[in-house]
C-alpha cells in the first residue's frame, strides 16, 4: 500500500516562471508536506476510532459475531447473555489475544498501525511516497482507508505550501 504525491506543473506554472532557469529542489517542501500529511493521518484515526464519518470516508463499526436462529444478533463486544449456562457472551478475540471491549477501537489492537500507518517513506526530486510499513497495510487500507488526500481544502493545503516553497527558493 502506498500513497503517491505528484506535481502537477499547471497548478504551479506562475511561480515557476519566475523561476526559470533556476534548479528547483522539492524536497523541502516534500519533508514539510509529509509531516502535514502524517497530522492528517493521525487525526483520521483519533476521529474514527470508534467508527463514524470524517474527511469525506467512513470507519465502519466491528461486526457482529454472529446471529443465533432466533434472530438474537450478538455483537462484537459479547455482552448478550448466553443461551446456555450463566453470564454473558464474551467480546470477539482480536489478534493480540484481548477481547473486542465497547471501549476498544478500531485498527488499534496494538497501536502500530496508527504510530506508524504511513511513516515509511522514500523521496527523490520528482515525487514523495509515503508507505505503510506493515504487511497488512494495504488491506486495512482498502477496508478502512487513512492515508489519503479528499477534501478540496487538503489539496489547496499543499498547493500553497508548494507555491511558498517555490517562492522562497
Amino acid at each position: 500500500m502506498e500513497f503517491r504525491l505528484n506535481i502537477s506543473r499547471d497548478e504551479i506554472r506562475p511561480a515557476l516562471k519566475r523561476l526559470r532557469g533556476r534548479a528547483i529542489d522539492p524536497r523541502p517542501f516534500f519533508k514539510r508536506a509529509k509531516v502535514v500529511l502524517i497530522k492528517w493521518t493521525r487525526e483520521t484515526f483519533d476521529q474514527l476510532g470508534n467508527g463514524g464519518s470524517y474527511r469525506g470516508v467512513e470507519w465502519p463499526w466491528f461486526a457482529p459475531q454472529y446471529t443465533r436462529k432466533d434472530g438474537t444478533v450478538v455483537p462484537a463486544e459479547g455482552g448478550v447473555a448466553k443461551v446456555r449456562g450463566d453470564g454473558v457472551v464474551q467480546g470477539r478475540l482480536r489478534p493480540s489475544g484481548a477481547r473486542v471491549t465497547s471501549s476498544s477501537q478500531l485498527m488499534r489492537d496494538k497501536g502500530r498501525m496508527s504510530r506508524e500507518g504511513g511513516l515509511s517513506s522514500r523521496m527523490d526530486r520528482n515525487k514523495l511516497e509515503l508507505r505503510s510499513g506493515m504487511k497488512y497495510g494495504g488491506h486495512q487500507q482498502k477496508l478502512r482507508p487513512w492515508l489519503f488526500i479528499n477534501a478540496p481544502s487538503e489539496v489547496n493545503t499543499l498547493r500553497n505550501m508548494l507555491i511558498k516553497s517555490l517562492e522562497r527558493a
